[in-house]
């Protein structure tokens, strides 16, 4: 019973924040960069809204997530709604970010890596 009422807790945890602001919980094993735009009281979880989305996408904060301010260890009592971020989600639960890179400046995004160009037809032979 006990079990039960912490999971319903833990879970509301989430869920509020993320349906006040229109945040989905991340799905993607890509980065995801933008604005922090809500960060939990207890720096348990934190939502990022990429420049051209709708919505912002949320992230668990474990205590195994490495925390960057410009280059600088920093701890996730350091991370405010307003700083630019980039999150990184761990491989194995991608609802769980692995690191996350602080700046106060936008940080861009990495573009996306181009498609080689095919190779050119053989020339044929007079």
């Amino acid at each position: 019973m006990k079990t039960q009422i912490l999971g319903i807790l833990f879970t509301a945890a989430f869920v509020v924040p993320a349906l006040a602001g229109k945040a989905v919980m991340n799905t993607s094993k890509e980065p995801t960069t933008g604005r922090i735009v809500y960060v939990h009281a207890n720096q348990k979880s934190l939502s990022v809204k990429a420049k051209d989305l709708e919505s912002s996408t949320g992230f668990k904060i474990s205590a195994a997530t490495k925390v960057t301010l410009d280059g600088v260890d920093k701890t996730a009592a350091d991370i405010t709604k307003g700083l630019y971020a980039t999150v990184t989600p761990k491989a194995d639960d991608l609802v769980t970010a692995a690191t996350i890179t602080l700046s106060a400046k936008p940080i861009t995004a990495p573009a996306p890596t181009p498609a080689p160009a095919p190779a050119p037809a053989p020339a044929e032979a007079p």
